[in-house]
């Protein structure tokens, strides 16, 4: 650094701590803070409001030693053979509810027919019979003109039931 730098620098230090200085107006601050607490010193008390009485709770006794421990992990039973593949990968309609996808049309070529769904953000997909859809491992039944049959797979208690749903053409 040569001496003209040196200078430049000395002289900017000396600035700052000048305007620092002039901004600790300590008598000004002291005063305003003195005549807040007299102010507040000034006004009265409210009265606080009593504590709620404590309410004592009847004495239960649980008696339920000869049935599942609900904290042990639950069996599962699948009894009429119905149950979603956990395993494949998702597609991308499954992570939209049934409800707030739009059929749009139909699209055929060669005797192949795929449906058209418009997702909530705007997005276009094209489906074909089988395509999953909907968050409840709904798969495309059949594809029409104005709608597409959709059957899903919900949970009824320990067993899994299949019922049938549409999106119709809007």
């Amino acid at each position: 650094m040569n001496s003209y730098h040196l200078k430049i620098f000395s002289l900017n230090l000396l600035g700052c701590l000048v305007l620092l200085l002039c901004g600790c107006d300590g008598k000004k601050q002291t005063q305003a803070l003195e005549r807040f607490v007299e102010d507040t010193k000034k006004t009265s008390a409210q009265p606080i409001e009593p504590l709620p009485a404590l309410k004592i709770a009847d004495k239960f006794s649980y008696s339920a030693h000869n049935k599942r421990d609900p904290f042990s992990k639950v069996i599962e039973r699948n009894y009429n053979g119905i149950r979603p593949d956990m395993n494949r990968p998702k597609e991308p309609l499954e992570a939209y509810s049934l409800d707030s996808l739009k059929m749009v049309g139909i699209l055929t070529e060669q005797n192949k027919t795929w449906g058209i769904v418009m997702a909530p953000d705007n997005s276009v997909y094209r489906i074909t019979l089988g395509s999953y859809l909907g968050q409840n491992f709904g798969r495309a039944k059949t594809i029409m003109p104005s709608e597409i049959k959709i059957v899903e797979t919900i949970p009824q208690g320990e067993d899994w039931i299949q019922r049938e749903t549409s999106l119709v053409l809007k």
